[in-house]
């Protein structure tokens, strides 16, 4: 009996645990009762308007005009612009390097993203 309960442990745990996309999620997110509705309805309107697909993953000041990197997460491909670039027909409209946010506007929906934190 405890051969069968060890191999059974053994193969849950070699089970890949993991959500690749956000849909994955979607149930969880659609009946949490701890998500507000203005963060439901935000997250609607990034995927909706396709700008959950670009991170903000950087930045730097060159001839004293910001240049922010954002990483594709489809094609992993980095892409440098500045504010008043539109990127696959999202508008970059502000950068605030204080807090290392950046917004962004596609078809008159705002969506404010953070920098991502360093992996270890």
């Amino acid at each position: 009996m405890k051969p069968l309960i060890l191999s059974t442990l053994l193969l849950l745990v070699s089970l890949p645990l993991r959500a690749e996309t956000l849909e994955d999620y979607q149930p969880l997110l659609d009946n949490s009762p701890f998500l507000s509705k203005a963060f439901k309805d935000r997250l609607a309107n990034s995927k909706a308007t396709g700008m959950n697909q670009m991170t903000f993953s950087g930045y730097t000041k060159i001839d004293g005009q910001w240049r922010l990197c954002f990483i594709n997460k489809k094609t992993h491909l980095a892409i440098w612009a500045s504010v008043g670039d539109e990127i696959e027909g999202i508008k970059i409209t502000r950068f605030d390097p204080l807090i290392h946010a950046v917004t962004l506007e596609r078809g008159g929906v705002a969506n404010t993203i953070t920098m991502d934190k360093p992996k270890n």
